[in-house]
């Protein structure tokens, strides 16, 4: 009986020690799920914060196809943030209004919901640098790589738009690239329209037009003989790319003075072609064209968490590209 009464006291401890251990680790799985669902509800505000900036990028583009923001001294800059804690407007100008990227949000910020947005369209020439050397030119659009990038052809008997409001503003002058796709295209009869419109300090609406012929003779007859003008050949076989240096010069005749302070457009059309099209600004490498789209980057932030999106605007017809959610449960 006693060995009987003693066995049965151990069996009860088993029992105890493994309903014990059981209510532990539901206790554990119970905790961890608590903790993940609380991980993943404050991603969700993170996310839906960074969605606000995105929402907010566009209806300011809806109202400003040029806006860049933040901006310090009328410049993009990149070491700000317009940051907003949803409840109040973004500023609209100041520097100072404008916080610095790096900064903290709040000492605490566990109830911090806020986002960081950021808005360009600018950059030091239109095209990509397809061969990495930090520079760009005609090699860079005889690059096999530039053909792929979709953003800079323009297809036959269609046009572009360009805001060039800096590029005139600074005084500086427009360097034009265009390959001819496919190269075997390219009849007596092909040649880009070119064409600059703005307002004149008065007020009043001015309108300058080129034609850019690639072979020997213009296919048109221009009103005035400077109107036309025969684009440089390719340099080489390697580099099949016609260029045209100082298109500004040549448009922008003498005793026409832009309004800087409103749009002045180029408007390029090939005829008869189709073309990868580059350009850059001529002078000190800090003057700035408007690219193809305006890219957006917003952060949001909640208890700890931040989720980052980026958007493309295409700036001829306003849709949005790649839309991409990249950072995900970063809490930092």
């Amino acid at each position: 009986m006693k060995k009987a009464r003693g066995s049965a006291l151990i069996i009860a401890f088993m029992l105890v020690a493994a309903v014990g251990g059981t209510v532990l680790l539901i206790g554990r799985l119970f905790l961890m799920d608590q903790a993940s669902s609380e991980i993943y509800e404050d991603s969700v505000v993170a996310y839906y914060s960074a969605e606000s900036g995105i929402e907010e990028a566009l209806l300011r583009y809806r109202y400003d196809k040029d806006i860049e923001m933040p901006k310090t001294l009328g410049v993009f800059d990149a070491t700000r943030v317009a940051r907003s804690n949803m409840q109040s407007s973004l500023p609209a100008g100041p520097t100072e209004r404008y916080t610095n990227r790096n900064s903290i949000l709040d000492a605490d910020p566990d109830d911090d919901q806020r986002f960081d947005l950021t808005m360009q369209n600018l950059g030091s020439f239109y095209g990509v640098d397809a061969d990495k050397s930090g520079t760009f030119d005609k090699r860079d659009v005889a690059h096999p790589n530039y053909i792929s990038n979709n953003d800079f052809i323009i297809p036959k008997d269609e046009a572009i738009k360009i805001n060039v409001q800096e590029t005139i503003k600074h005084n500086k002058d427009l360097n034009i690239y265009a390959k001819v796709i496919p190269e075997s295209s390219l009849t007596d009869q092909s040649f880009i329209e070119v064409r600059i419109t703005g307002k004149d300090v008065g007020g009043m609406q001015v309108e300058r037009k080129l034609a850019l012929y690639f072979n020997s003779i213009s296919p048109i007859v221009c009103p005035v003989a400077s109107d036309c003008i025969k684009m440089d050949p390719p340099p080489s076989v390697s580099i099949p790319v016609f260029g045209k240096n100082s298109i500004k010069t040549a448009l922008v005749t003498s005793g026409v003075d832009f309004n800087t302070s409103e749009n002045v457009v180029l408007s390029i059309k090939p005829i008869n072609v189709t073309i990868a099209i580059g350009m850059e600004p001529s002078g000190t490498s800090t003057q700035k064209i408007a690219m193809p789209y305006t890219d957006v980057k917003s952060t949001g932030y909640f208890a700890g968490y931040s989720r980052t999106l980026s958007a493309k605007i295409d700036r001829q017809s306003g849709t949005v590209y790649d839309l991409f959610d990249y950072v995900i449960y970063d809490k930092k």
